[in-house]
């Protein structure tokens, strides 16, 4: 995968906060540039595949090959990926705010009715869209932001992917550069799962349970 070369890690316990630095990579990350600016031209014909292949390349890490991964978030035997990430989200809400939120309380509502299970339990970058990964006129350098990683459903990374507000203007659905049909070819050329399109089509994380369910 097209990472930077990690260096050190700092400890909670010594600094206050988890943290890790990691080697420079040349490049940029703001999406409206990649989108508008005349000298990413041909970064952006290019840039779908080098996302296809980094991606299919991070699904390919399984948490059963990688005992020393084992602390990181993933659901429980039996649960739904969605299901930790929904209780996640749901925590920060509460946290943060003491009021009730009927929109957000129905959206809550109407995902956990339709939880995907999944068996797949692979590494998801868990925010893998434009302005998290690093480019230049040769096309993707680095993806960046990890802080969200976790082993869960690999259609999610490909449905933020999709998502409208990460095309910063591009008039394409995938990262605004890519068309899903074609890009999901190139995922599943490199190695990636199987796409199910339902899933990601509309730049969801999951559809119907009996869509999610059935790739």
């Amino acid at each position: 995968m097209t990472v930077p070369e990690p260096l050190w890690k700092g400890s909670p316990d010594e600094w206050g906060v988890e943290f890790f630095i990691m080697r420079r990579v040349a490049g940029e990350a703001l999406g409206a540039r990649l989108i508008r600016g005349e000298q990413y031209a041909k970064t952006r014909d290019i840039l779908p595949a080098d996302l296809a292949r980094s991606l299919a390349r991070i699904h390919g890490v399984e948490y059963r090959k990688y005992p020393q991964l084992e602390d990181m978030p993933k659901a429980k035997s039996g649960q739904s990926p969605a299901a930790l990430e929904i209780d996640t989200y749901e925590a920060n809400l509460r946290a943060c705010s003491k009021m009730a939120h009927p929109v957000f309380e129905y959206a809550m509502h109407w995902m956990r009715q339709r939880l995907p299970m999944v068996e797949d339990r692979v590494l998801v970058h868990g925010d893998y869209r434009l302005g998290n990964m690093m480019y230049d006129e040769s096309g993707l350098t680095g993806v960046i932001d990890w802080e969200l990683a976790h082993f869960g459903d690999p259609m999610e990374d490909l449905g933020w992917l999709c998502v409208k507000s990460w095309r910063f203007g591009g008039a394409k659905p995938v990262a605004g550069v890519g068309d899903r049909s074609e890009f999901f070819r190139l995922y599943e050329a490199a190695g990636g799962l199987p796409v199910d399109p339902s899933v990601c089509a509309s730049g969801r994380s999951w559809a119907t349970s009996s869509g999610a369910s059935s790739r």
